[in-house]
């Protein structure tokens, strides 16, 4: 009898082993309740010398810019000293001529990893990227950008990835017949003007329609790792730099009838971390003036580079967009409704 028992026991061990290691490997159900940090007071406001308006933040090099949807002329892009917060001067050019930007809210900025003293600039409106010199741009008021890529309608780029001189990986819309397409990463070359799918898949992300393929794309060439964070569903997927998938990390809501909720959105990726905006409720809100707008995330989710869950940062109210300062440990933050539209977290205490 006892020796029965031992072997029951045994094998329910060996069971529940198994399937924790399955768990772990590749699908992963973290408690996102748990490690949740009220971070509200400890923001520390932003006074900038220049009036901003509505707009992102991107950290590039020993800066960070601030891409102002309503800039006039020359000064959609305004650049600060991310050490110290100085202004140090402007950039992009508003028009129709070439280099020029129509509407800088439809203007996607994008670190180069490769080149930190450059970044690129997607245009919505005219479906060209650009590239951007720092130095050159704040040196000389004529500077224009080099243009990168023409897209078509149909191949409209989210972000963006310089693998070299000639490849690129990217969102992108990607045709699935003469009237649907799906958001996918995709590979392109620019001197064979070829674009080609890239990459792993969720194939419970293709069963639930053309809608739910909608993602964020954040890529570290140094680490070797990319994550796409799923916009409509509560899935974020961490994969190598070949494409191969690290695992699928699902959220609370995966799989629950959520409808008309967002879930993820920017992400980005340190030496050690991955950050990803999470909004987690409906996304159609009801403004202080009683006018319907998108909402916009109030946490940021934060994991290791095998896609572990470590913990949730929640400022308590609504932000634009983020930059992870790593070289002084912080996060920099566009908020949504404040005077002072920036300010920033230190992170000493918070991650180590």
């Amino acid at each position: 009898m006892k020796k029965r028992i031992f072997y029951l026991i045994l094998i329910l061990f060996l069971f529940l082993s198994c399937g924790k290691t399955k768990t772990s490997q590749t699908e992963k159900y973290p408690d996102f309740t748990k490690n949740i940090i009220d971070v509200s007071e400890k923001i520390i406001p932003i006074k900038t010398e220049v009036l901003l308006g509505s707009g992102d933040i991107t950290n590039i090099g020993s800066c960070f810019l601030f891409n102002d949807w309503y800039g006039d002329e020359d000064k959609g892009f305004v650049f600060f000293d991310k050490k110290n917060f100085h202004h140090i001067g402007y950039g992009g050019k508003k028009g129709q001529g070439p280099g020029e930007h129509i509407k800088f809210k439809n203007v996607r900025i994008i670190p180069n990893e490769q080149e930190p003293n450059s970044f690129f600039a997607f245009d919505y409106s005219l479906l060209c990227l650009y590239k951007y010199r720092i130095d050159s741009l704040l040196k000389d008021k004529n500077y224009l950008p080099n243009k990168v890529l023409q897209r078509k309608i149909s191949e409209v780029l989210g972000n963006v990835v310089q693998l070299n001189d000639s490849i690129f990986l990217g969102m992108s819309l990607y045709a699935t017949s003469h009237s649907s397409f799906v958001q996918r990463i995709v590979k392109f070359n620019t001197k064979k003007e070829k674009t080609e799918l890239f990459g792993y898949q969720n194939p419970k992300i293709q069963k639930l329609g053309k809608a739910n393929t909608h993602s964020n794309f954040a890529m570290s060439l140094k680490n070797g790792i990319y994550v796409q964070a799923f916009h409509y569903q509560d899935l974020i997927t961490f994969c190598n730099r070949e494409g191969n998938l690290i695992c699928n990390v699902y959220g609370q809501y995966w799989k629950k009838d959520k409808k008309n909720f967002d879930f993820y959105g920017e992400c980005q990726i340190s030496s050690k971390y991955v950050f990803a905006e999470y909004i987690g409720r409906l996304g159609l809100v009801i403004d202080k003036h009683k006018r319907p707008r998108g909402a916009f995330p109030k946490k940021i989710q934060i994991f290791d580079l095998e896609g572990n869950y470590i913990k949730t940062l929640d400022f308590k109210e609504e932000f634009r967009s983020f930059c992870v300062d790593e070289d002084n440990n912080r996060i920099i933050v566009s908020f949504l409704d404040r005077d002072e539209p920036l300010g920033y977290l230190d992170l000493n205490g918070i991650l180590e």
